[in-house]
């Protein structure tokens, strides 16, 4: 699905859609005020594994019979589930630790610069 779909256009290495770019250094968490990232994240990897084969199951029973469809369709759901991780990420609400050693203990929203960042990709794309 992903190399008829393009990978590119999924956005795998896009940080702004496709998940969150963290330090993995206490001291550059703690400066950033962003979470500690030290990986794997067994769980979360399951839960996206499975939401990947669910859409990759659905894309593979369109593509047979209407391929321009199942690949779009397959597009907005992959940009869907990409949206809700990043939105359950950084839900200060219900603070999601990756890492039981992460010592940052207050989340900070980061909804602003996220969408001045991605004024300024747009901008400078020209």
């Amino acid at each position: 699905m992903i190399e008829t779909v393009g990978a590119d256009r999924i956005g795998f290495d896009d940080f702004r859609c496709n998940g969150l770019l963290l330090p993995a250094r206490e001291d550059a968490a703690l400066r950033l005020a962003l979470p500690l990232h030290r990986g794997p994240h067994r769980r979360y990897n399951e839960m996206v594994i499975q939401r990947m084969g669910r859409i990759e199951r659905r894309w593979s029973l369109q593509k047979q019979s209407r391929p321009d469809e199942a690949a779009a369709v397959a597009l907005m759901r992959l940009a869907l589930l990409q949206r809700a991780l990043r939105r359950r990420l950084l839900d200060v609400r219900k603070p999601l630790r990756l890492n039981r050693k992460d010592r940052q203990a207050a989340r900070v929203d980061f909804t602003d610069l996220d969408a001045m960042a991605g004024l300024l990709w747009e901008a400078s794309a020209d």
